[in-house]
Formats: C-alpha cells, structure tokens, sequence
C-alpha cells in the first residue's frame, strides 16, 4: 500500500524469506529490502503508485537468518485503492552462475594474456572459425579486420607461414578434420605486420556420437624459448671453454650418476679420464651410491666438503653442484671442486685457540641481553592476562604470547647447555618432553647423513635434576655417536621404567638397587675396543684427532650422572656399535610443567617493603609493578648508589633487598654487603640473566643464598619472594 507496509503476504515468500505473514505485515516493507536497493526500490514503488504500467525489476531481500536472496518482482500499476500488488521470483542462484560466469570469462581472458596462448575452434559442419584476442594479436590483426565465423581465417593462417611450409600445415589441418588426427607442429611465422616469430600449433578433433564436429587448438609464440634455445647453445660452447681452462677440477654427471664431462684439471685430479663411468665409482671407489648421491637424488644446489684420494694426491676439496636444467627436461649435474686443504689447517688452528673462549663469552652475553627481554616480555603478558576476560579472544591470543615467550626461554636455555659448568636449580623433569624439546637441535648437530631415532618409553617415570644437564648429556653423547660413524648411519635414544634388585645388582658390577629411569644412546658406529672402555671416562683421555676433541665430554657427562645419584654403563664391541645407558633416580613429585601453571593461585605480600635494584629500566619497572600488585611497597632505583641513599632516607623497615647481580658501581652481593649496616635484619635475594659460571665468582650461588634466574615469571617472583620474607 501507499503506507509503505505490506497488505497481504502469501505463504510462498515467507518459505523462500523465513519471516512469518505477521513479521512481513508488522514492519515498513523497505526494512526488509538490503540497504543498497532500497532507494532504487522506492524509486519504482512509487512509479507503480504514480499510475506506470506493469514493472519489472530486480532487488535484496534480507532472510530471517541474517542473508541475502536475489527476487525478480513483477508489479502492476496502484489500484484505486492504492495499492500494488506483485510477484517475486527467487533469482539467488542465476545470480551467482552469472557471476560465476563473469569470473571465468575474466580468468579466462587474463590467463590467455599472461601465458601468450591463443585458442581457436573449426566448426567442421558450418566450416566457420572462431578466434581468440590472443590468436588475433599473434596474427597481428584486430577482430574488425576479420570478424569471427569467416573461412578466411584458414587463408589468413596459411598465408603467415613459410610457402615451403604450408603444405605441411595444410595437410595436418586437412587429416585432423577428416581422419581425427591430433598435431603439435613448429613453424617460423609472419604476422600481417610483417614481424617474424616461431610458432607452436595444437590441434585435437572433438567428436560427438562417432562424428567429428570440431576442431580444438591453440596457437602459441615460443619466439622466446627458440631464441633462449640459441643462446643457451652458444653459452654451452663459450663455458665449455672456460672449463677446460679452470685450474678446479669439474665434471658434468647425468641423473643416472654417470659422468658426461671432466675438464682437465679433474682428469690430473684422478689421475685418468673417468668420462662415462658412474661418478660414486670414479670419485670415490665405490661399487654403489654413495652417501652424497643418496642424499642428491633431486640435483640441488649443494656445497659440502671431502676427500679425494689418487695416486698423485691427498687433498681436501670444498664441492658445490648445480642442477643444469636440459630442454627436454632432464638434469645433469655441476661439480666443482675447491682444494682448501692448506686454508683448513690454518682455520682448524685458530678455531681450536678461540673456541672455548668465545662460546662463554657469547653465551653468557646472549643469555643476560635476551633473557632480560623474554623478562620483560612475559612479565607484562601476564599482567594483562589478568586483566583480560578468560573467555575473551584477547586472552587466548596473549597466552599464545606467553607460551611463545617460554619456548624461547627453553631455546636459550638449551643454548647454554654448552657452556653452563654448574647447577643452578634442580627440578622435577618430564624426562621425554626434555628429550623431545632438544631433537631439532640433535638433528642439526649430527647432520642429514645420519637417521635419528627417538623411541619415549609410555608412562615413563620423572627425575629430579637441573634441565640443561639433560641437554649436556644428549649433545655430548650424540656428537660422540655422530663421530663413530663413517658415513651413513643411525643414533637411538630411548627412555625405559627400570627396576634393580639386590639379586640382580649382585651379578651386575656397577648397578645399584633401586627405581630407575633409563636414558640410553647407541649407534651403529665404529665401536670401541676393551682398552678404549677402560679410560672413556678419564678427563682428556680421546681417541680424536687433537683438533676433533677435548676428552672432556664423556667426563662431563659421567660428573653429571653421578651428581645426581644414577650411575652409567657402556656396551660396545669394534665394528658394532656403541650403547651407552644412564640410569637416574626415579621421583615421584610431579614434573614442573610451567605451561599449565596458574597465574591465579600465587603467594601475596602483606605490605613489607621491598628495596628493588635493577640496571635495566625495562625490567626494574616490570618488577616493580609486579611486587606492587602482590601487595607490597616497592622502593626501587636503577643504581647501587641510588639504592643506598633510597635506605639511608627511608624512615620505616625495609624487609628484604632483590638486587641485580652485575651492575656499574658495584655488583648485587657487594651492595646487600653495605646495606646490611643499616638493616642488619635485612633478607636479600638475586637476581640474573647471565649463565651460572658467569655469577658464581660473585656468591650469590653458594648454599643459602636466594637467587632467581632471568626471565622470571609472576608466579615465580611471587613465590620466591614469599618464601624468603616467611623463612626463619
């Protein structure tokens, strides 16, 4: 009606919209119209109102559920009542094949543009072509010139070609359309411009019942590739004259392993011609691939170092390959070698005087600056987790902050498994996610040559002991594994529930009763002999080359195992591998999972004050809003001497001093020292990013004293601090 409200509403457009005939009536009409066709809706209501005759006419209706259908309204003029009635059509699904049908003619076009492929079909009964644009361009005509459906367009193609070439051409065409015979032809072409090109011609016959009814094809400009062909043909020639003139040896092998190609310098390398022989056998001796072949197969680029043993020589060569890509599509491959022999020696000496020096110094530098940052990092993410609504997507997006923020504690913590000498704190371990966290760093270490396998015992019990040792026995024993293999090969480590007892251990020497958590490791490598086992424990006792190995790895690792009350056995025989398993006390107490720590749940203060010293602003005004949010009075400075003139003004107590270890000035244990004159009752605790062996010179990690290691959690703070403040 003239009202803008629906009269009468029947049960078809409530089917199609979802809305009862009482929803149509209750609302203006134009509510339920999308909101981008309602003025064009009014625009022809009111045309019907004004006495137009029947109208047609498309718009968006809004559905029940929230979407949108396409109707097609048929209206009559307004009645003297003034009102129109209409139909409507549901057109939602026209609408979408048509635009389905716009993309794919769009796709269509803009691929036909960018590949430089044309199509074109024969109607063989009304004998018309149809060309398309990209079959225009490449003739060098616009479609004016020759409008689709003409036979003209075979005399045009013909007459592009060479004239001794165009009875072939005309041929294939005439056996395609007549004998259903497909071609794939390669022609010189002029274009009516007069431009010369190379062209590539398909043609297959589409039949329908029996009958050929047309002709499909395509026409493509492969100038590029002919010219490409040429000059890769010419830079064959020019490089192949340049090898011959390299003082590196070089060969060419095909993907078969068959060598095409040496220049001279390999032949004087190998001391003979091995042109034709399978590249394992002339490079290495060997009757079946190789290590390097078998990790090769695909032909990538590749460098890598080894040896190359002839009559005349002994050398050491660093090798790069190259894939070199053929037209027919097949690979042969590139090989270069470097001889480095003499420049390895002298980088193998200063590498042996530095390394031990500069990997402390770079750990304990990467440990202080980026466990300083994750502090930062996942201390304020915890701050706003507890601001934000746990059913909130803010809250699940900053604990993926936060857990992100552990595992590169965890990544800097096997890092200076390395370097660390001395345990700072114990803890109840999961033993396979310990194991599991470092096999990406194992498998980097023992290189691609070698298969590792990880075999986790089910329901394995937990041990009690500082992390990064675990990671210190995992490297130690698989980089000895890794160098008892000679070329391929396999490192197992497993994990296994044991129990001993006294019967048993009294047969066994060395095995002690007890629950247990085995921790083994074995290869298939070289083995060792009985006087080998005898003396694999002595500190620097090794069977490396002296620039290969210190003799401090096995050590370290028995040090550890008995450090932690478990004890170490050796299996090994020459030519059979080496077992090498650790067995450590089973515990009880459940493994510390920080991921599943609740933040809730956490020790308060109960308003003593705090002396907050910290050199990095970042992370003394992290901690500070921290204590300040547990409860307590927070005085904080950023230097020793700042610390020091903050408790000589404040007129209360101060129960307890958290200090930075290495500061300007003076270092953590020197300021509680002079603090300590004005507060004898003063509890202190430390703090520290850097590894232990860089703090232990400075006290702070002798027994009894309270130290939290960088970057630190809220609960951890929380519960540090209040088990200082509540200790006796």
């Amino acid at each position: 009606a003239h009202t803008g409200y629906f009269t009468h509403c029947n049960p078809a457009l409530s089917s199609i919209l979802g809305f009862s005939s009482e929803e149509f009536l209750a609302r203006p009409f134009i509510e339920f119209v999308h909101p981008n066709d309602r003025q064009s809706t009014i625009n022809e209501v009111e045309k019907q109102i004004a006495g137009s005759p029947v109208a047609k006419f498309e718009n968006r209706y809004i559905c029940k559920d929230g979407s949108y259908k396409w109707l097609e309204w048929r209206a009559t003029t307004a009645d003297e009542n003034g009102l129109v009635y209409a139909t409507a059509t549901d057109i939602t699904e026209r609408k979408r094949v048509e635009k389905e049908l716009q993309r794919s003619e769009a796709l269509l076009k803009t691929t036909e543009q960018l590949t430089k492929v044309g199509g074109w079909e024969w109607d063989v009964e009304k004998q018309t072509m149809f060309w398309t644009n990209e079959v225009y361009r490449i003739h060098g005509l616009q479609q004016s010139e020759l409008p689709p459906g003409s036979k003209k367009h075979i005399e045009q193609s013909i007459e592009c070609y060479n004239p001794e070439d165009r009875p072939v051409i005309s041929e294939a065409f005439r056996n395609c359309v007549e004998k259903g015979q497909p071609y794939d032809l390669e022609f010189p072409f002029n274009t009516v411009k007069g431009r010369r090109i190379w062209i590539r011609t398909i043609a297959k016959p589409i039949k329908e019942n029996g009958t050929i009814v047309r002709i499909i094809g395509n026409i493509i400009d492969i100038s590029d590739r002919k010219k490409m062909k040429k000059t890769l043909q010419e830079s064959e020639v020019k490089y192949r004259s340049m090898m011959n003139a390299m003082k590196d040896p070089v060969y060419i092998c095909s993907k078969d392993y068959r060598i095409e190609y040496m220049n001279p310098a390999m032949i004087r390398t190998l001391d003979h011609d091995a042109t034709g022989e399978k590249c394992f056998k002339a490079i290495h001796g060997l009757d079946e691939i190789c290590t390097w072949c078998r990790h090769d197969k695909i032909f990538q680029n590749k460098c890598f170092e080894y040896d190359i043993t002839s009559p005349k020589n002994n050398r050491h060569y660093q090798v790069s390959n190259s894939p070199i890509v053929h037209e027919d599509g097949s690979i042969s491959k590139l090989t270069i070698f470097k001889d480095i022999t003499d420049l390895m020696l002298m980088e193998t000496q200063y590498r042996q005087a530095q390394k031990m020096e500069s990997v402390g110094r770079l750990a304990g530098g990467v440990a202080h600056d980026f466990n300083n940052a994750l502090s930062v990092i996942m201390g304020y993410t915890e701050l706003a987790l507890m601001d934000a609504d746990p059913a909130g997507p803010l809250h699940a997006d900053l604990n993926q902050v936060l857990k992100a923020g552990r595992r590169a504690t965890d990544i800097t913590r096997q890092l200076l498994a390395f370097a660390r000498k001395q345990t700072i704190a114990p803890e109840v371990l999961d033993l396979n996610g310990n194991v599991e966290s470092m096999l990406k760093m194992i498998r980097r270490l023992i290189g691609e040559d070698i298969d590792l396998v990880w075999m986790p015992g089910k329901g394995l019990g937990n041990v009690k002991m500082d992390p990064s040792q675990i990671d210190q026995i995992l490297a130690n024993l698989c980089v000895n594994a890794r160098d008892a293999i000679e070329g391929v090969g396999s490192i197992t480590i497993e994990t296994e529930n044991i129990v001993f007892d006294a019967a048993y251990c009294a047969d066994h020497l060395g095995f002690v009763p007890g629950r247990f958590v085995l921790l083994a490791v074995s290869d298939n490598g070289c083995g060792m002999d009985k006087e080998t086992l005898s003396n694999i424990f002595e500190p620097f006792f090794t069977t490396k080359d002296v620039d290969k190995g210190t003799g401090l790895g096995l050590s370290t690792v028995y040090g550890i195992v008995k450090q932690n009350n478990g004890f170490i056995n050796v299996y090994s025989e020459p030519g059979k591998g080496t077992g090498i398993k650790i067995y450590l006390p089973r515990h009880d107490s459940k493994a510390v999972d920080i991921q599943e720590e609740s933040t809730a749940k956490i020790p308060q203060g109960h308003g003593e004050t705090i002396l907050l010293v910290e050199d990095a602003l970042s992370i003394l005004k992290l901690a500070e809003k921290i204590l300040n949010g547990l409860g307590y009075t927070v005085l904080s400075d950023d230097t020793p001497k700042g610390a020091i003139k903050l408790a000589q003004d404040h007129k209360g107590e101060i129960h307890l001093l958290i200090t930075d270890v290495i500061m300007p000035e003076m270092n953590g244990l020197e300021l509680s020292e002079q603090l300590k004159s004005l507060y004898p009752d003063l509890k202190c605790m430390f703090m520290s990013g850097y590894t232990a062996n860089a703090i232990a010179q400075h006290g702070v990690l002798d027994e009894g004293v309270h130290f939290i290691q960088k970057p630190f959690s809220r609960s951890d703070l929380a519960k540090k601090v209040r088990k200082v403040l509540d200790q006796n």
